[in-house]
Parts: structure tokens; sequence; C-alpha cells
């Protein structure tokens, strides 16, 4: 299985949401006026993207928070969506 988060309904831990998380900033690249984001959370690389500029540094903690409505589970060998 593997979680999918829908891009609109993440965030940083500045606003309300149902599922806060952990994770360890490694890679910080502007683009624009956006920033994408490559962090890790255990095992796991995430890839996230804000509608802003932002001062992160790799190796400083960020806590990410998502709407628990906007994960997704899929099954990793079909595809199918578990949720």
């Amino acid at each position: 299985e593997h979680l999918r988060i829908a891009p609109d309904n993440s965030n940083d831990a500045s606003n309300t949401s149902d599922i806060t998380w952990p994770a360890t900033t490694e890679v910080v690249e502007p683009t624009g006026a956006d920033t994408q984001v490559v962090s890790r959370l255990g095992q796991h690389q995430l890839i996230s993207v804000a509608n802003e500029r932002i001062a992160l540094q790799p190796g400083q903690p960020l806590q990410l928070t998502a709407q628990a409505s906007a994960l997704h589970v899929f099954d990793r060998v079909s595809g199918e969506r578990l949720n």
C-alpha cells in the first residue's frame, strides 16, 4: 500500500488540519514564486510544493499537515484505491 495526498490539501503546520507529522528537510528548490521541498519521514521521501517562498534549510525539522479527506491509500500492486 502507499499513500497519496492531493497537492492542494497539504501545507505547513501553521494551518489547522486533521493530520500532522514531523519530517526533515532534505532539499529546498525555489522555482519562481513556488518552492519545491524534498523531505524525509522515516524511510519515506516526500515531495511537496509550497505556493510561496519559504525559508527552509537542509536538515531543518518540518511539520507537515494534511486534511484527512485528502489522504488516499492505494494498493501498491494493482494501483486500486483502497479508501
